[in-house]
């Protein structure tokens, strides 16, 4: 869960059931979170059975495959989970196994929106199946954001923000795409130099 998060009234019931619902061990629930606005502006939880879904995948700058962080779609009239070709960061719910057999990867560090596709294609090969909720079990408030989520130049107004690092992130993109077999823009000896990392 993203820290940005208010929960449905009764949302630890809700999860289980919806959950429950796919009749797969190896279901994941995720969503991008209904903003606080759309959840007023809707009635609350037990009216609002709109689910906002994720749809398009992107090709990030680096050739890597991402997913944003917005939703692009709805999910409307849903009476159980719906299969979905995307997951996001913001909202996941899934047995204690999902994060122990397909955990973050430790060194897609400065990669906020590319590492979400690798570690969708990590589930799917694992045999995780990942569901829009038919219910809004999380929203996101987006009114006060630390200021490490601001994208305004790199702490110009003199906040701490996550330090940049370009060796650090060209490296996890050509780790992502060595996942992801993807060969373009790669050396021979880049391939070979992260090949034994795994």
């Amino acid at each position: 869960i993203d820290a940005a998060t208010d929960f449905a009234q009764g949302w630890d019931n809700l999860a289980v059931t919806q959950w429950m619902m796919t009749g797969n061990e190896y279901a994941v629930l995720s969503n991008v979170p209904m903003s606080d606005k759309e959840r007023e502006k809707n009635g609350g939880d037990s009216s609002s059975v709109e689910v906002p879904r994720q749809c398009a995948i992107k090709i990030g700058s680096e050739g890597v495959p991402l997913f944003e962080n917005i939703a692009d779609g709805k999910a409307i009239g849903l009476t159980q989970p719906l299969l979905s070709a995307t997951q996001s960061s913001s909202f996941a719910f899934a047995k204690c196994h999902y994060e122990t057999n397909v955990p973050h990867d430790p060194f897609a560090v400065q990669l906020l929106e590319t590492e979400k596709f690798p570690r969708f294609a990590r589930l799917w090969t694992r045999g995780y199946d990942v569901y829009t909720p038919s219910a809004n079990i999380v929203y996101r408030d987006n009114a006060v954001l630390h200021p490490l989520h601001h994208t305004t130049g790199h702490g110009d107004a003199g906040e701490r923000k996550w330090p940049k690092n370009d060796n650090e992130r060209r490296n996890a993109h050509l780790r992502m795409k060595v996942l992801l077999d993807i060969h373009h823009g790669i050396t021979g000896a880049e391939a070979s130099s992260l090949a034994g990392g795994g």
